[in-house]
């Protein structure tokens, strides 16, 4: 079958079908004229009497195949319509899973939609990502309480996106902004001081962040928000703060979040652990 004969590609799962349907976009991407091949998707197909139709179909289109049919029998059943009729195609998942039983000498489960199983993990980072939202900006001071980690610090030290990154690895975070002449919740006092990071940074590069951020918000650069004489002072606040509680103290200015997060894994696990 030449190319310009190729009218469509057939996109068979016995599943979702996003990983088929990924690889075939990924593949058409690299060639110009992809644009004039239909995708036809079959996705959970779980009986012979579906392969039978989609066959039907493929028999009077100029066409190729790609699949990710993990069920034993019905894989096999495709296969051998596939090659009865001569069609071409692409058999994602079974070459990597007959490679991979055969190194691990173990036998697959050959069983569709495992990779969208919800396991224990998952429910868990979703929990942790809602309760960064609930308790983002010290919103629910009562949330320190229930937390794995608080993050304290003033304005643009990236309280947020470390939240939500940490809870993306399952920890509870509530964070709370240090403004100026600020009243520390109650609940604070009450929390082990190994959950509380203080975020610090340079006063240099937080007048240079605040500036952008007015930018942003059209709003006058003269505003104190991003005034050195300010920002010293709502930084020697925080900082007085830090040392009050005995907490850990992580500078920011340089760092990127991934760094940054990774720092106050390693901190959490070290006293977790005793370390």
């Amino acid at each position: 079958m030449g190319v310009k004969a190729l009218k469509a590609l057939f996109l068979i799962s016995d599943s979702f079908g996003e990983t088929v349907l990924r690889v075939a976009r990924a593949t058409t991407s690299q060639f110009e004229r992809w644009g004039d091949l239909e995708f036809r998707t079959h996705f959970n197909i779980r009986d012979k009497q579906s392969i039978d139709s989609i066959m039907e179909e493929a028999k009077v289109t100029p066409c190729c195949f790609m699949f990710t049919m993990v069920e034993r029998e019905l894989h096999q059943y495709l296969l051998a319509n596939l090659m009865a009729v001569g069609i071409p195609y692409f058999d994602i998942m079974h070459p990597a899973i007959t490679m991979l039983g055969s190194l691990l000498s173990d036998y697959p489960l050959y069983r569709p939609g495992m990779t969208h199983q919800l396991d224990t993990s998952y429910y868990e980072r979703i929990n942790a990502i809602e309760f960064a939202v609930y308790n983002d900006d010290g919103k629910n001071p009562q949330g320190f309480l229930e937390a794995d980690i608080i993050l304290l610090g003033v304005s643009r030290t990236s309280k947020t996106p470390l939240s939500m990154y940490l809870a993306n690895r399952g920890f509870k975070v509530a964070n709370m902004p240090l403004i100026a002449d600020f009243v520390v919740p109650e609940q604070l006092a009450k929390v082990e001081r190994n959950k509380i990071i203080g975020l610090t940074v340079s006063p240099e590069k937080l007048v240079e962040v605040r500036r952008v951020r007015l930018q942003d918000l059209t709003l006058p650069l003269e505003s104190p928000y991003a005034q050195p004489d300010h920002i010293q002072r709502e930084l020697a606040q925080a900082t007085s703060l830090f040392e009050q509680l005995g907490c850990k103290v992580i500078d920011v200015s340089n760092m990127a979040i991934e760094e940054s997060a990774g720092r106050i894994i390693s901190y959490i696990n070290a006293q977790s652990y005793g370390m």
